[in-house]
């Protein structure tokens, strides 16, 4: 039973961050006006229901290849000097705000959550199972264990 309520609940948390995707999709291109497509490409992607999970993963990886990348939560509170780490994090005032790991860290954050979030989805040919298919897939299981 109880595993029922986490599946329901689950799905209910995707339902709703795919509604919110789709509502600050047409904010999200509007704030990358001006800037080259390849620059954010895997910014767009992440937010369009019908990409290619492995084309949006590969731009991700294509444009931080040879960049340093944003300082996590996790490299901030697991370093032993915690006051050195955040100088030279991504959240220091010392960089450069025109620096990626600056100025792309909280999408960033996003895609990484969006990647992990979307894998158990992913379909052999890339696709992403839609909301609609994972729930249905969900009341499927669900009436098999009754």
């Amino acid at each position: 039973m109880k595993i029922q309520h986490y599946v329901a609940g689950g799905l209910i948390c995707l339902l709703a961050v795919s509604c919110n995707a789709s509502r600050r999709g047409s904010s999200s291109r509007a704030s990358m006006a001006g800037k080259t497509p390849d620059d954010v490409s895997w910014i767009r992607m992440m937010d369009d229901p019908n990409v290619n999970y492995f084309a949006a993963v590969k731009s991700f990886e294509d444009f931080w290849r040879g960049k340093t990348t944003p300082t996590t939560e996790h490299d901030l509170f697991s370093a032993d000097d915690k006051e050195e780490a955040l100088e030279r994090s991504s959240y220091s005032s010392r960089r450069a705000q025109n620096d990626p790991a600056v100025k792309y860290r909280f999408e960033y954050k996003k895609f990484v959550h969006w990647k992990e979030e979307m894998a158990p989805y992913v379909q052999p040919d890339g696709r992403i199972l839609s909301a609609d298919e994972r729930i249905q897939i969900w009341k499927q299981q669900k009436s098999s264990r009754q």
